[in-house]
């Protein structure tokens, strides 16, 4: 059975994801990690629960299981990553328009 993962994303990764592959039932890998910005494909598996696993640097942990059954022909997932959202800045002093510094 062969197993492609699509990376669903709203915006183009700048680093490779790193996506993994686990037998459910077994708690193994199932195939090589892949480091790709798009898709990765594992051929050869047996019927059974899998969970793929995408993470990278910049990116919400992603998962999602698929059964795959005896004679199947190829299945494609496509698996959501979400990039993690920053915040950032300065508060300012209203009166002097200098940076409050935390008192921590």
């Amino acid at each position: 059975i062969t197993l492609t993962v699509v990376l669903a994303t709203a915006y183009q990764p700048i680093e490779p994801l790193f996506v993994r592959i686990l037998h459910v039932e077994q708690g193994l890998p199932a195939g090589p990690e892949a480091r790709t910005l798009e898709r990765a494909t594992w051929a050869g598996l047996d019927p059974g629960r899998y969970r793929v696993e995408a993470s990278g640097e910049g990116w919400n942990d992603a998962s999602e299981e698929i059964e795959l059954s005896s004679g199947q022909s190829p299945s494609e997932l496509a698996l959501e990553v979400q990039a993690r959202e920053w915040i950032g800045g300065q508060v300012l002093d209203r009166q002097t328009g200098q940076p409050i510094h935390s008192r921590a």
